[in-house]
């Protein structure tokens, strides 16, 4: 790019597409300004890479009226069609993410579960040998803080 054309691009940049030196500009010549009109005559496929340098040049504050005013220009670019066949794929796949992870969650729970029904079971058979025994025999042991002594029936 040539010196000449980079300074207008450059001076462009800084009075056109900044609202206040536009809105300054025009009020000296007596002119009404309107950013619709503006951001109207730049054609829609040039219009992303003039909003990507308002917001890199002049700020969000820039970015957003500029937005504001050229909103109709790039909704003209997108294919809504597309865009709903995309967002719908987009849930499909993150459904379909959810279910499988659930699925592996039910799965570790489940195992769990059945570790602790073994467990359960276990203690289970273990009171019920100790019971057998208990009544199995004539008198029974119990510790207490002197010492291990014999009940007699």
């Amino acid at each position: 790019m040539s010196f000449p054309t980079r300074a207008a691009k450059l001076k462009v940049i800084q009075t056109q597409l900044n609202s206040n030196r536009r809105a300054a500009m025009c009020h000296l010549q007596g002119i009404e300004q309107s950013n619709a009109t503006l951001y109207r005559q730049i054609d829609p496929l040039v219009l992303p890479e003039v909003l990507s340098l308002v917001g890199q040049t002049h700020g969000q504050g820039e970015l957003y009226m500029a937005l504001k005013s050229s909103i109709a220009g790039v909704m003209s670019l997108v294919n809504r069609t597309e865009c709903l066949k995309q967002k719908r794929e987009e849930r499909i796949e993150y459904l379909k993410q959810q279910l499988n992870h659930h699925a592996a969650e039910a799965a570790h729970l489940a195992a769990e579960a059945a570790y602790h029904t073994a467990k359960s079971e276990e203690f289970q058979d273990e009171l019920s040998a100790m019971e057998e025994e208990n009544n199995g025999t004539q008198g029974e042991t119990y510790n207490d803080s002197r010492g291990i002594k014999r009940r007699r029936k």
